[in-house]
């Protein structure tokens, strides 16, 4: 019962480390206009943090574990009445004059007295300076805007392998009008495996990391394979830019077969990622699986193969009276079937081949 027990905090432990509620090492970042504000609601998630670190404490074993996946929640607790929207954070400074931008990048863990926290630290690649630089919005000699800022810090926090950003403004020391702006990043853990089992044998690991040699797109490669009949199912690989070349273009890439089904695409897509902003992209496919249809009593098995083309733009405009924006776009789809089963007006209906625009 008691190693029982101990699994099931271990369980606990880890878990822990995937909650939105805990913050990172260091101290919080503040400057005379700014200061970032952590939502650490006791009542929202601390008890749980104090609960494991006590349980934790019971064992030598249990206690290396929680110091190597929790990070402590330190000085950062703020009142709820100090928390305040991103945009209202950085009014005091609208229209100021960005000027010095420094980017400074912070490994997973600051605190690498624990060997676990320092082999971390190693194995994982530091996300590049110029894949943070990409992503900004901004750059020397804008105007602050509020809203830009905002979503600037929320498109890095989106990324996989950033788990939080900070941006803090000083005045600079030449020009009262003049903002420097520091970009923190701290960086989370991005390498990962998967593994899918099923009692008929077929089965699927995967090995993937979302920050590949630092440039912050994400790699992965599937196996599959059946444990009964020690049968290879072939291998799926995949590849994800989040920003071409600071286009803010996504690109995406598939490719391989999983037992009978292979699968073909790519894809370049455009977000919104602004108040006011355009969105488009197209995908790509080439699909082959086997069915197995019963039609008018008649049972009829083979493979079916298609060609998918989808493709959309869009824009949205902000309205500052309603404090929202408004959104049109237009959208076409085609679907082209090169085998399949026997279809007519009445027969297999979800076969036809589609061709529609929204």
């Amino acid at each position: 019962m008691n190693q029982l027990y101990n699994i099931f905090i271990c369980f606990l432990i880890v878990l822990s480390y995937y909650s939105p509620c805990h913050a990172q090492d260091g101290d919080s970042i503040r400057d005379i206009y700014i200061n970032e504000s952590f939502n650490d609601d006791p009542n929202d998630g601390g008890k749980i943090f104090d609960s494991l670190k006590s349980k934790s404490n019971k064992s030598k074993f249990l206690k290396l574990i929680h110091d190597a996946v929790v990070r402590p929640t330190g000085s950062k607790v703020v009142t709820k009445d100090k928390v305040v929207s991103q945009i209202d954070l950085y009014e005091p400074i609208r229209g100021k004059t960005i000027g010095d931008i420094t980017i400074n990048r912070r490994d997973i863990y600051m605190d690498t007295e624990n060997t676990i926290k320092r082999i971390s630290n190693k194995t994982h690649y530091l996300t590049r300076e110029w894949t943070i630089k990409k992503d900004l919005l901004i750059k020397s000699g804008d105007k602050v805007d509020p809203g830009i800022i905002a979503a600037n810090k929320h498109l890095l926090t989106s990324r996989k392998y950033i788990y939080d950003s900070f941006f803090t403004f000083t005045t600079s020391e030449e020009d009262s009008t003049v903002v420097d702006l520091t970009i923190t990043t701290n960086d989370n853990w991005t390498l990962s495996a998967d593994i899918n089992t099923s009692l008929g044998g077929n089965s699927m690991f995967e090995l993937y990391d979302a920050n590949f040699i630092g440039l912050g797109s994400q790699f992965s490669i599937a196996t599959n394979f059946d444990w009964k009949d020690s049968e290879y199912g072939g291998n799926t690989f995949e590849y994800t830019i989040p920003n071409i070349a600071g286009s803010f273009f996504e690109g995406y890439f598939t490719a391989g077969r999983d037992f009978d089904n292979t699968k073909y695409g790519l894809s370049i897509v455009k977000p919104l990622i602004k108040t006011t902003d355009y969105e488009m992209g197209v995908e790509i496919y080439s699909l082959s699986n086997p069915y197995n249809l019963n039609t008018h009593d008649m049972l009829s098995s083979g493979i079916m193969t298609l060609n998918y083309m989808d493709t959309w733009t869009g824009s949205s405009r902000y309205i500052k009276p309603l404090n929202s924006s408004i959104y049109a776009s237009v959208r076409y789809n085609y679907t082209y079937y090169k085998e399949r089963p026997y279809v007519d007006e009445d027969t297999n209906l979800a076969f036809h081949n589609q061709r529609f625009i929204l």
